[in-house]
């Protein structure tokens, strides 16, 4: 038995002055290229997850899937399922971490960012030297920045910049493809107490379980329901509520696979770092090397 406990997104943060400056207007879809863009012309960066682990991949699968395609499909096949990820949505995604790691844009730890180290930029704010950032990242953020600023670690009033809209479309005009995660609680079939894992289990995932885990922590609920509850709705603004349920509904996954670790770091070897990455080479060499890592021709 597998019980949801919370489903996680990411959504797009930024500075509100940042993008005043950049002249973007924020309630409409914006693209990669453009925020990318908007950085790199006005002394500011875009935070990305793009150390060698799974947070890049999770970027790389939103990039894929928000071009229209997969890393990989017919997953149920096991080690037959199909490599997709040399395709035009492949190339797609590879031209968006090419485009940001060639520019100004690029924090200077972007080959070993991760969800912290893309947030530490976020929280500095506006200076005379750093303009603020734009930055892709999940959902406890808000409260992160949220607490930050009631303890005295952030200045008073910086939440005041801070916007969220949803996150960048790979390809101009096609609806981008969140990333979604979360935690599911388990309970083994040969558990020795399996009837009490099982009530444990659906004690911790329950509504009211859920509701304090948004309040408290910023991670969201898995149960549609809960976001309705009055405690959420007093914890957080109401388009940043929808914002997080909509991102949540029309995410890309990633490759459901009993191989997913293998698919994984197959392609962190070949995409890592992101300042190797080209159009050309990258989607085609990371589908040969996956392909054979799948067959046991090549080991990782």
């Amino acid at each position: 038995m597998v019980v949801p406990q919370w489903a996680n997104t990411q959504v797009l943060w930024y500075r509100k002055s940042l993008a005043e400056k950049a002249g973007l207007d924020m309630t409409q879809p914006v693209t990669w290229k453009q925020i990318i863009e908007a950085a790199d012309q006005n002394d500011g960066t875009v935070g990305v997850q793009a150390n060698k682990y799974e947070g890049y991949v999770v970027w790389l699968n939103a990039l894929v899937t928000g071009a229209g395609g997969d890393l990989v499909s017919d997953t149920e096949q096991g080690r037959d399922a199909k490599v997709d990820v040399d395709s035009d949505a492949g190339r797609a995604a590879a031209e968006v971490i090419q485009q940001l790691a060639d520019s100004g844009a690029a924090q200077n730890d972007l080959s070993v960012s991760n969800e912290g180290t893309s947030l530490g930029r976020l929280l500095e704010g506006p200076s005379t030297e750093d303009n603020g950032s734009f930055m892709v990242n999940w959902t406890f953020v808000y409260k992160n920045m949220e607490d930050g600023e009631a303890n005295g670690t952030l200045v008073k009033g910086a939440m005041k910049d801070l916007g969220w809209a949803r996150y960048p479309a790979t390809v101009e005009g096609e609806e981008s493809r969140p990333p979604i995660g979360g935690i599911q609680v388990g309970v083994g079939a040969y558990s020795d107490h399996k009837e009490m894992a099982q009530e444990a289990a659906l004690c911790v995932t329950n509504p009211d379980a859920q509701e304090a885990l948004a309040v408290e922590a910023g991670l969201f609920p898995s149960r549609g329901s809960v976001y309705e509850a009055e405690a959420l709705k007093e914890a957080y603004p109401e388009d940043l509520l929808a914002l997080f349920r909509e991102s949540v509904d029309s995410a890309g996954p990633r490759p459901q696979s009993a191989f997913y670790s293998q698919i994984s770091g197959a392609l962190q070897s070949v995409w890592h770092p992101p300042t190797s990455v080209s159009p050309d080479t990258t989607p085609k060499e990371s589908a040969s090397f996956l392909s054979d890592v799948l067959d046991g021709r090549r080991l990782l």
